[in-house]
């Protein structure tokens, strides 16, 4: 190995400052987009369903059949999915949310289906966010990323 490779080789850079910046922004914009995605599941147009059965799924799932009623016509679905015992019981009344416009594409109002994309999108967005943040802050030499 000649002497000039093996003096780059052994010297490091840190995280340029523009790096550390679009991860700020990038973070902090996901974390918009992931507000926007559960403040548009919450805004949803919403009725009012019954539990009319629940589908065994292989592997001792239960998926639960739901119907529901949107301007007089009749739609049904199947919830998500559960393990033994069903989480619905035959009967049970829900609430089934539906893009607007689209009844037919309803879906179970649980935490996870309403903010599931939300979470994920968001905490993606916390995670560049802080590490944008850390090495924007960072002053010390020891502390700060570097790449060999």
């Amino acid at each position: 190995m000649s002497r000039s490779h093996r003096a780059n080789s052994s010297r490091s850079r840190t995280l340029p400052p523009g790096a550390a910046i679009f991860g700020l922004l990038a973070g902090l914009g996901a974390i918009a987009v992931g507000l926007w995605l559960g403040y548009r599941e919450m805004a949803s147009p919403q009725a009012e369903g019954e539990v009319i059965g629940n589908e065994y799924i292989k592997g001792a799932n239960y998926s639960p059949m739901v119907r529901y009623e949107v301007e007089g016509q009749t739609y049904q679905i199947h919830g998500p999915m559960s393990p033994r015992p069903p989480v619905y019981r035959v009967g049970e009344r829900v609430t089934v949310w539906y893009p607007p416009g689209r009844p037919a594409e309803g879906r179970l109002r649980g935490f996870f289906e309403v903010w599931g994309r939300a979470l994920a999108v968001g905490g993606a967005g916390v995670s560049l966010a802080l590490a944008g943040l850390w090495a924007l802050t960072s002053r010390s030499r020891r502390t700060r990323i570097r790449f060999r």
